[in-house]
């Protein structure tokens, strides 16, 4: 029988109180510092092996492992000792219980208080000590519930670093050997280290330890937790190894159908302790997250269903479209693009996950994901849309980008995780999330669906996962529900009571912003117009909260609705003015930089208005490529215009002037042209618009400096003065220009037309003119004496009117009518 060891009275300068415990090669006591009068763990080597120099090799390493590491759940070294003839470290004292005490007391009481739920931050805190000693380049390499443990005061402390090594310092390890063990233990010297019932299957054959062998035993350790019982037995080394093919992991909520345990955590089990290194998680901060889900109160995912691309009864629409962009700010499409588009038959959650894997060639334009595509589009480009290069992934909303991110992995699959709860978006690639976007105005739709534009793409199946079943629902998730399904009332009844719950908090904020959404939208179906007062009064409710910005962005959506461009722009810049530095201002920016995009979609006057706007108060207004190209797009397509000079520097500055000349927007061109006083040619484009809109209270503020006089096209004036011969003259100077219609020659050669061929030949040369939505000025009196000018009138800018009528008067001077 081995001698048993008397407990010391005293080691070095350290007056020994308790044996506290003793492991494969060493010894703990509790013991009392001389100096600092503390009480301190102390460990030293087994007085039988501290000859051995291999252990004590290895108890230094420990003691170094454990110095260099410094976390919340790993116990520091104080001191240690090297001397020739004892050697020790010390640590501080943590007086508590190892979990594997607690775990034995569960399995003995069976009650409550040693739920999972109980000890779901303790195994949080173990994986979380464990991920940061990974990312050091160290694996513990025998994580079990005897080397942890849970102080009195909530500690939570990993123990005994005894075998814990640096991966790169790990070298391959034998096979185990073929002879029975005394016990599972196998934590001493020799070429294999760890604990038989913790142990991953691969150590069997020799592999090395690695960060899938600790999580693998994470796995052992939160099995237990949820069951109270070890997932195999293994009494024996050859008992584990003859059965280690045949070994099945009963599923934890079979194990312990009493323990109520989440089929969330069983799936988690599952993975951790899966036969092969490559099927469990790749990191344990992945682990982490799905822990965190639990504690967080986070849906579990339960499948809902799949879809598959080359499964036609999957879906409802298969078309090819046309995307087009920018429409309302250039004289002609100048972004278009062909696309197939599939939108699936099913409806789905509004809080989803899917689950799927894409190969994208390197000469291929990519594809994308939809989400949240609505029952009754208006357009075909609605929902959320996750688009995919090989080089790149974008997020757009309503076909605005609002995000863009690196994505290098062209010829190779690629594992895609989409997540979206509630207004949240979440986009993972191989476990790297890449975008994360979290929207303030929901949408509605729940149908799901993809688009590319070439076939230079594999894809497989979708898994959608639904995540409506879980225990902790967002207290926004009900009225959520009700606004979807079209249910106002009761909606806005809910929105109503949680704002009055949770004043001051982000729940009531979000609450009373949304009563306003709702009946923003019970307005727009019901086309009732005294709601859209009752939405300005609900979004008044935010006044002096710490939501105060939202209630100028509630009121820009109202008059968005309604579409009073001018009242929608002023509430968004007078939020800008108010509130610039709070914390709620790169919501509003977002917004901002979202209707920009949106409204070149559709309305020239909002898009004006809101790109003038952020021109002049988001200064990173240009780092999206996608908002460089509508810049870049507006530019080239406003109308030239003879009394303002072009100016290649402060580009922004020239095109803010040219909108706030469009939109008659004086005080703004009074206000840029006292910033820009230094630039010639800017300050005086600034008066010359001025000028042109008539402001001459304005002008008289910048005396006695005056814009330049804006000179008549002289052929007007021959034509006026009925020189015919020298109007020729000039005409035939310019051959092409006089039919092309964007030319100031066009309708003044119809005028000459007129006067020297008669009314049919002036008719037949105007007739030539184009009918669009926005036409240039030059080309508006030609429609208008063709009747080809429409609705016109009704969205045309004062300058526009002012152009066409100045014209009209000199063609009928110039061809003798009144």
């Amino acid at each position: 029988m081995r001698k048993v060891e008397k407990t010391p009275k005293q080691i070095g300068p350290y007056a020994i109180l308790q044996d506290l415990g003793r492991g494969g090669m060493g010894e703990v006591f509790l013991a009392e510092d001389p100096k600092l009068r503390r009480q301190v763990a102390l460990k030293r080597i087994r007085p039988e092996l501290k000859e051995n120099k291999i252990i004590q090799s290895r108890f230094l390493r420990e003691a170094h492992i454990a110095s260099v590491l410094s976390h919340p759940s790993i116990v520091p070294i104080l001191s240690i000792e090297t001397g020739a003839e004892i050697i020790y470290y010390t640590m501080p004292y943590v007086e508590g219980e190892t979990l594997r005490q607690i775990l034995k007391a569960a399995r003995e009481e069976k009650g409550e208080r040693h739920s999972f739920a109980s000890l779901a931050r303790v195994f949080l805190q173990v994986c979380e000590a464990t991920a940061y000693t990974h990312a050091k380049g160290i694996i513990h390499r025998d994580l079990k519930p005897e080397n942890i443990i849970l102080g009195k005061y909530g500690e939570v402390m990993i123990l005994d670093w005894g075998i814990a090594e640096f991966l790169d310092k790990i070298e391959k390890e034998e096979p185990l050997p073929e002879i029975l063990s005394p016990g599972k233990d196998l934590t001493k010297p020799g070429k294999i280290t760890g604990t038989l019932a913790y142990m991953a299957p691969e150590r069997l054959f020799g592999e090395s330890s690695s960060i899938q062998t600790d999580l693998y035993a994470l796995g052992v350790i939160l099995y237990q937790m949820l069951t109270l019982e070890l997932p195999f037995q293994r009494k024996t080394l050859a008992d584990f190894r003859k059965n280690a093919p045949l070994e099945k992991l009963i599923d934890p909520i079979e194990m312990a159908p009493y323990r109520e345990i989440p089929h969330h955590l069983s799936n988690v089990c599952h993975k951790c302790l899966a036969p092969k290194p490559s099927e469990r998680y790749n990191s344990v901060e992945a682990l982490i997250a799905e822990i965190k889900s639990f504690i967080e109160g986070r849906p579990e995912w339960i499948l809902a269903g799949t879809l598959h691309p080359q499964r036609k009864t999957d879906w409802e629409f298969q078309e090819n479209i046309l995307l087009a962009k920018n429409v309302a700010i250039t004289r002609k499409i100048d972004v278009t693009e062909w696309a197939e588009l599939m939108v699936s038959k099913a409806a789905f959650a509004n809080n989803l996950a899917i689950e799927t894997q894409v190969r994208l060639d390197q000469e291929g334009q990519g594809l994308g994901f939809l989400l949240s595509v609505p029952e009754e589009r208006h357009n075909l480009e609605e929902g959320y849309c996750l688009w995919l290069t090989p080089s790149s992934c974008k997020l757009f909303r309503n076909n605005v980008q609002m995000q863009e991110a690196k994505l290098i992995h062209p010829n190779q699959w690629l594992n895609i995780h989409i997540v979206k709860m509630e207004d949240h978006l979440k986009f993972y690639v191989n476990g790297d999330l890449k975008l994360n976007f979290a929207s303030h105005l929901p949408l509605a739709g729940n149908h799901l669906g993809f688009l590319h534009k070439d076939g230079n793409f594999e894809l497989k199946e979708w898994k959608i996962y639904d995540a409506s079943h879980n225990v902790k629902v967002g207290c926004l998730a009900v009225p959520d529900a009700l606004l979807g399904n079209k249910l106002y009332d009761a909606a806005l009844h809910e929105y109503r009571r949680i704002g009055q719950s949770f004043p001051g908090r982000k729940e009531g904020r979000d609450a009373q912003f949304r009563a306003g959404l709702t009946l923003i939208e019970k307005a727009r179906v019901e086309q009732n117009d005294k709601l859209y007062h009752l939405a300005l009064k609900e979004f008044e409710k935010l006044y002096r909260t710490p939501g105060a910005p939202l209630e100028y962005l509630g009121k820009s959506l109202v008059y968005e609705a309604i579409g009073d461009y001018e009242e929608e722009a002023k509430c968004l810049e007078l939020a800008l003015r108010k509130y610039p530095s709070h914390p709620l201002l790169p919501m509003l920016k977002e917004h901002i930089v979202y209707r920009m995009h949106e409204s070149t979609l559709n309305n020239r006057e909002a898009a004006y208005r809101i790109i003038l706007l952020a021109i002049r108060h988001i200064p990173e207004l240009l780092e999206n490529s996608d908002t460089r190209h509508l810049i870049d797009s507006l530019e080239a397509n406003l109308e030239t215009l003879p009394f303002l000079e072009p100016c290649l520097e402060r580009r922004l500055d020239n095109i803010a002037i040219q909108l706030a000349f469009w939109l008659a927007k004086i005080p703004i061109l009074v206000e840029i042209a006292q910033t820009v006083q230094e630039h010639e040619i800017l300050f005086h484009n600034a008066l010359a618009a001025l000028r042109e809109l008539e402001a001459k209270d304005a002008l008289h503020k910048f005396l006695p400096k005056k814009p330049k006089r804006k000179k008549m096209l002289v052929v007007w004036n021959v034509l006026l003065s009925k020189k015919i011969e020298s109007a020729k003259e000039v005409f035939d100077r310019y051959p092409q220009a006089i039919h092309e219609e964007s030319s100031p020659l066009h309708f003044p050669y119809g005028t000459y037309l007129y006067m020297t061929q008669g009314p049919e030949a002036a008719k037949k040369h105007f007739a030539t003119t184009l009918q669009t939505r926005y036409p240039t000025t030059t080309a508006l009196p030609s429609l208008f004496l063709t009747n080809q000018l429409g609705d016109w009138m009704e969205h045309a800018f004062w300058w526009e009117k002012k152009e066409l009528h100045r014209q009209i008067d000199l063609f009928y001077r110039c061809v003798g009518k009144k």
